[in-house]
């Protein structure tokens, strides 16, 4: 009887130490947005219509990197120009 509590009690004690350390998983990876570059054009579109103005264009960069671009409207009306990605604009107050 004694060996077997002996062995029961080792066992208790080395557990842990066969069971290495506690880790937390990492986090799991978010689930990709397919729906998003066609969300995020359609709120520009809103956007540039509920603010009265010809054209606009708008990036999301994440990380230095280019994770959405889109345009949306006329660079000019009158002519019926459409903005495109590589317009440049002036930037003012």
């Amino acid at each position: 009887m004694k060996t077997g509590l002996s062995y029961f009690i080792a066992f208790l004690l080395l557990m842990p130490i066969g069971c290495g350390a506690h880790r937390p998983m990492p986090p799991k990876a978010a689930e990709p947005d397919l729906l998003l570059p066609s969300r995020l054009q359609i709120a520009l579109d809103q956007s540039r219509e509920a603010s009265g103005a010809a054209g606009a264009a708008a990036s999301v960069i994440i990380g230095g990197n280019k994770a959405w671009s889109g345009v949306s409207g006329m660079s000019d009306p009158t002519a019926g120009k459409a903005i495109t990605g590589d317009m440049l604009f002036d930037i003012a107050s």
